[in-house]
């Protein structure tokens, strides 16, 4: 495989340039042929559903490791066009809000729920006690269920701005259920979460970032909130499971945040309980 054509990569994944209108995405050895047949299927599920996602075509083999075929898409991510228009940043704060709010507007196959998907991810990691666990898997099946198409990781890495319209990209977390989950799982990636590719940005870009989080997060909610109405309150329930979740991914730098998040919202609820 020629790394003259990688033009992005991630935890799982490596992108590359695939003749002049595909690209590759070849994944990692270590992530499993169940998961990758999965993205695949989800990817035809979803280009049914939503028009703003890549087209796939096919899945591959490529020096030993397996891969997908998608659409090429011409442009940049939605991060590195806040980078260099940082004063469109409402513009793109916009786009993201709106992305969101009109992929929830579809109920679609229930493909792969929410809850248990969730359940399963919690249960994964090694960070929570067998008690702890249970304390929270319980919190979540009594959070309200739904039927919408969530993407479970929006993110301005995972939208491409091309000449003709926004893209959403990266389906392999999606799942049917709640959208103010979804919600809370992007308002902690705002918020709170780290760049993979951190230490490849210079200091300017890494300070910028930071800067500008809590504004372009504001202006994701507010479009949000125009299309379909969300509280504050409908999302902060989800907390303690999007923290819980996001415990799985071993991302060490958010590991004291995120078990702390999680500690604070075991305690309220013991005292609800003990009420």
């Amino acid at each position: 495989m020629d790394k003259n054509n990688l033009i992005g990569e991630g935890r799982e994944s490596e992108v590359f340039l695939w003749g002049n209108d595909q690209v590759l995405k070849l994944f990692r050895t270590e992530v499993t042929e169940e998961r990758i047949d999965f993205e695949y299927k989800i990817s035809e599920l979803v280009q049914k559903y939503y028009p703003h996602a890549p087209k796939v075509f096919d899945k591959i083999h490529v020096n030993g490791r397996q891969g997908i075929l998608y659409e090429f898409i011409d442009g940049n991510t939605l991060n590195e066009n806040i980078l260099e228009h940082i004063l469109k940043i409402r513009t793109f704060g916009k786009c993201l809000g709106t992305l969101h709010a009109k992929m929830h507007k579809h109920n679609v196959d229930k493909i792969r729920l929410q809850k248990p998907y969730f359940e399963q991810r919690i249960r994964n990691t090694s960070f929570l006690t067998n008690i702890q666990k249970e304390i929270i898997i319980e919190y979540l099946y009594n959070l309200k269920d739904g039927d919408s198409l969530c993407h479970g990781d929006l993110h301005g890495d995972n939208v491409l701005i091309s000449n003709k319209a926004p893209f959403v990209i990266d389906w392999s977390n999606l799942t049917i259920g709640n959208p103010h989950a979804d919600i809370a799982r992007t308002t902690y990636l705002l918020k709170k979460g780290t760049d993979p590719n951190a230490s490849e940005h210079s200091f300017v870009y890494r300070a910028v970032a930071r800067a500008f989080r809590s504004l372009f997060y504001r202006i994701y909610y507010k479009s949000y909130r125009k299309i379909l109405e969300v509280s504050k309150d409908e999302i902060n329930v989800w907390e303690i499971i999007i923290c819980a979740v996001r415990l799985s991914e071993n991302i060490s730098e958010e590991l004291d945040y995120l078990l702390k998040r999680i500690n604070y919202n075991l305690k309220k609820l013991r005292m609800v309980k003990s009420s």
